[in-house]
């Protein structure tokens, strides 16, 4: 957990998310600009805000779980954070191995066969600023800036062999993860592979086929369909993975993934591990409202 949430303690209930206790209000939520959508409406509870789990934690990049009647966020930069249905006492255990313990005004509880939990607990816990006015509440956590720039979002370009699609991702948490984890995957710097692709050439012994394009933007996106155009962001990658198999090997001295820094026309040998990650990441934040579709013509 970041290091200011270790010195709040029970702090947090001092904190606490003060809305009036209109039980008709509609109460909207807006990530980092972007509305949440949720198929449960908040409910203020002893004027405290509660939503179901998913809708911060997922759309922060988190993974959540339910154990033994305990609600359970993983989040992206390692934190696991525990809510028992019911108690005022929430933990996190710490990516160095401590474990922090705080109380809670409003427990997380279950309303509708659905789980709530305090918004501005998960919300703070993962480093995010929350504010309330009338009826909006507004979540905003620390942009990402690349060479002065501030990314507002990352494209992810998917190739075939007969299409491709684009999906645009925002969430100022979000970008960090994909961002360092591409810095944390780069490795040595090595010449341009001699065969490398968008589609897959069988006729030749090393192989690097396009995985996906990683575009950082401070600018809107801009998409021309009819010529299958997207414009550079402020920071642009690509990565390759090697076309193996039972009579193919990787060249010496490159691995299975290389990193294509697109802007420095620089190439480097890629972590598999973080790879997976990027993957892993990815695929959690599908179906979140950080994710949209904004290019396919996969044939």
């Amino acid at each position: 957990m970041k290091k200011f949430l270790l010195t709040l303690g029970v702090a947090f209930s001092v904190a606490a998310f003060a809305l009036p206790c209109y039980a008709a209000q509609k109460i909207s939520i807006t990530l980092d600009g972007v509305p949440l959508s949720t198929d449960v409406a908040p409910v203020v509870v002893k004027g405290r805000t509660l939503v179901p789990a998913r809708v911060i934690a997922e759309n922060m990049g988190a993974t959540v779980d339910w154990k033994d009647n305990n609600v359970i966020i993983n989040s992206a930069t390692g934190e696991v954070i525990t809510l028992p249905v019911r108690s005022n006492i929430a933990t996190a255990k710490n990516p160095d191995g401590t474990t922090s313990k705080y109380q809670l005004e409003t427990p997380a509880q279950t309303r509708n066969n659905r789980t709530v939990v305090p918004l501005r607990f998960i919300a703070e816990s993962m480093g995010a600023n929350v504010d309330y006015k009338d009826g909006k509440v507004t979540i905003t956590t620390n942009p990402l800036v690349i060479n002065t720039k501030t990314i507002t979002s990352m494209t992810y370009t998917y190739c075939m062999t007969m299409g491709g699609s684009i999906s645009e991702f925002k969430g100022n948490n979000n970008l960090y993860q994909f961002y360092n984890l591409i810095q944390a995957g780069k490795g040595d710097p090595v010449a341009a592979p001699a065969y490398y692709g968008r589609h897959i050439d069988l006729d030749q012994e090393y192989f690097y086929y396009l995985q996906g394009n990683y575009r950082f933007y401070a600018e809107p996106v801009v998409i021309n369909e009819a010529e299958n155009y997207i414009s550079d962001g402020a920071v642009n990658y690509a990565l390759y993975g090697a076309l193996t198999g039972e009579h193919r090997k990787t060249p010496e001295g490159y691995g299975q993934m290389l990193l294509h820094d697109e802007d420095a026309d620089q190439w480097y040998t890629f972590d598999t591990d973080c790879y997976e990650q990027i993957e892993n990441f990815q695929s959690n934040l599908w179906v979140s409202d950080m994710r949209k579709e904004i290019f396919n013509n996969i044939a």
